[in-house]
């Protein structure tokens, strides 16, 4: 698999910013703002844990420059209030 299209994390005091390269956005997500955390090994798959992040408010989500124009089209339509968020070691 290319690690250019894989999602990073990055992490200060405020909170965590998830990268997307494949829909060129980033979500920041505050400390504050998570109500829950569940890790768990083969919680869908049997080849892979993640974690499920429950959230008291939706995370904040940017577009990045010079974006693909579906992945622009695509972000207009999407709902962007969803406060769970999975993280699988398969695609970060």
């Amino acid at each position: 698999m290319n690690h250019d299209r894989l999602r990073k994390i990055s992490f200060n005091d405020e909170g965590f910013t998830l990268d997307i390269p494949i829909l060129d956005e980033t979500h920041f997500i505050s400390w504050n703002s998570i109500d829950t955390i569940i890790y768990g090994p083969e919680i869908l798959y049997k080849d892979h844990s993640e974690f499920i992040i429950y959230l008291n408010r939706p995370p904040v989500i940017r577009l990045k420059e010079n974006v693909w124009w579906l992945n622009r089209w695509t972000f207009r339509i999407k709902n962007k209030k969803k406060r769970k968020i999975r993280i699988s070691d398969e695609w970060n």
